[in-house]
């Protein structure tokens, strides 16, 4: 039970760091396209996989989110909002199994 919890928190942090990534993305550069953030985005986590920045729990995240923003041809909010979505509720099941 202990090793779920760390995975689970360490995937909270990988999408909380992906969070602040976007928003502060999206503050720094306010008329950007939704096609320059999905690339943004995609090359934000090639990256993080490449550097190994986040644990290996994380890869089968990163590779399905780049998976995601590769054929998502809608408004970028909406995968942002799926992102927040996926980062509170790991957050919740982290905050009920303490």
């Amino acid at each position: 039970m202990m090793n779920l919890q760390k995975d689970l928190l360490d995937i909270n942090h990988f999408y909380y760091c992906l969070l602040v990534a976007l928003r502060l993305r999206k503050k720094l550069v306010p008329f950007e396209s939704d096609n320059q953030r999905k690339s943004f985005t995609i090359n934000w986590l090639y990256t993080a996989q490449k550097r190994k920045l986040f644990p290996r729990i994380t890869h089968a995240e990163i590779l399905w989110l780049v998976d995601e923003f590769m054929k998502f041809n809608k408004n970028m909010s909406e995968l942002e909002a799926c992102i927040d979505k996926i980062y509170l509720t790991s957050l919740g099941y982290i905050a009920d199994n303490r």
